[in-house]
């Protein structure tokens, strides 16, 4: 793959100084709180991140392509990205 969907590091995983850097809209979820109840780890990039990890651990376990492990890895980066602008508590 020429262009990489997300910056990655040599091993493969997320580059994440990169990503925040190439997607600025990222970097609010670390200031986007979560319940306490569901997501324990805090701020919803902590959590972003946590599931980046479990996805990319996943590819490799099941030995995905590197044009599928590209997509499931900004999906993961990418999925609750609306949180920041939409997230309310009652």
């Amino acid at each position: 793959m020429n262009a990489s969907l997300i910056p990655r590091t040599s091993g493969g995983e997320i580059d994440w100084p990169a990503a925040l850097e190439r997607f600025p809209c990222l970097r609010g979820l670390a200031e986007t709180p979560q319940e306490a109840h569901h997501h324990a780890e805090g701020d919803v990039l902590t959590h972003t991140r946590m599931v980046c990890d479990e996805a990319f651990r996943l590819a490799r376990g099941e030995n995905l392509a590197e044009r599928d492990t590209e997509r499931l890895l900004f999906a993961a980066a990418f999925h609750d990205v609306g949180k920041q602008l939409t997230l309310t508590f009652d």
